[in-house]
């Protein structure tokens, strides 16, 4: 409200009927604009002082209603290019949050197989931290965590715990721990006091589709190749060629979860790049919440990510 009737008042003073106008005659006019009629109490008796000059000055009000309008528009409009920026610059974060949940998971499965944290000694883990150097993530991140997984053993395993949230929304929690009762602990203290219930089975898994996701740079030396044929050659289900947010091509094999090391070592005997690979939960039935409970969701992704031993999280709330 106070936006706009400073609007107003700056549009009133650049047209050519009120340039005469003081500042004292805008303010009364700028109050106008809010009820249905001027009381001539309000009105300066040296710059009003009949009824019809009320009246006059009202018309003039309107006739610049439309100018008024514009200029919000154009004040109002860097509001909106910011928060378009806070949301792009938060869906990479997001993104870039997820890649490296990924090769988490892969440089503990590379360890577990390998039996050593050291890259030097462990092929399989030499190729995860090269897949992160391409993806531009933290190598210190990482190298934390294979710290932390050296320290922590390779006894501990991903259990999967599903949290009811407001507004039908629902989320399937990977935790990476030895123990999933003191897992499971950890996340009801993280969820306290919100609106939630953590279910003591995974019950929802029927909301959504499961899948091996494997991203492939094109090749360009072979801008013909039959994809379709590669796909069942490499024993995936899917192909499809889509572009990144940087505008570039990239090839997207799906395949079962189970089959996705598999799938990947295959593409790499065709010559063809493996850019990333993750297992992926998409909702069937997507929900929409209202502003209020996406306020509360918010801050339940919040304490999830927060959780010490979170891996990774799907839902089925729109974005």
């Amino acid at each position: 409200m106070e936006t706009m009737q400073r609007t107003f008042l700056r549009v009133l003073q650049r047209t050519r009927s009120c340039r005469k106008m003081s500042p004292n005659m805008s303010q009364t006019l700028g109050c106008s604009l809010y009820g249905d009629v001027v009381s001539p109490k309000f009105c300066p008796s040296a710059e009003l002082n009949t009824w019809s000059a009320t009246l006059v000055w009202r018309k003039t009000l309107l006739q610049s209603l439309p100018a008024v309008q514009i200029q919000m528009k154009r004040e109002m409009a860097g509001h909106n290019k910011f928060s378009n920026i806070k949301h792009r610059k938060e869906a990479q974060d997001n993104k870039k949050a997820a890649l490296m949940n990924q090769f988490v998971r892969l440089a503990k499965t590379a360890v577990k197989e390998g039996g050593s944290t050291d890259p030097k000694l462990n092929l399989k883990l030499a190729q995860v931290l090269d897949a992160v150097k391409k993806q531009s993530l933290s190598i210190d991140t990482f190298n934390k965590i294979l710290d932390k997984l050296s320290k922590k053993g390779l006894n501990s395993k991903e259990h999967m715990l599903e949290v009811a949230g407001p507004g039908s929304s629902i989320f399937l929690v990977l935790l990476d721990s030895d123990n999933v009762t003191l897992a499971r602990s950890d996340l009801k203290s993280a969820l306290k006091k919100l609106p939630i219930k953590i279910q003591n089975t995974v019950t929802s898994l029927h909301f959504f589709k499961q899948q091996g996701i494997v991203y492939v740079t094109p090749d360009p030396n072979r801008p013909n190749l039959d994809l379709e044929e590669v796909a069942i050659e490499c024993e995936a289900e899917d192909v499809v060629v889509e572009t990144n947010e940087e505008g570039h091509k990239v090839i997207k094999f799906l395949c079962d979860p189970t089959q996705l090391m598999e799938v990947k070592s295959l593409l790499e005997k065709q010559n063809l790049t493996v850019e990333s690979l993750y297992e992926d939960f998409s909702p069937l039935m997507p929900v929409t919440p209202t502003e209020a409970e996406q306020e509360e969701i918010d801050v339940i992704i919040e304490r999830l990510e927060g959780v010490e031993n979170f891996v990774q999280m799907y839902s089925n709330v729109q974005s």
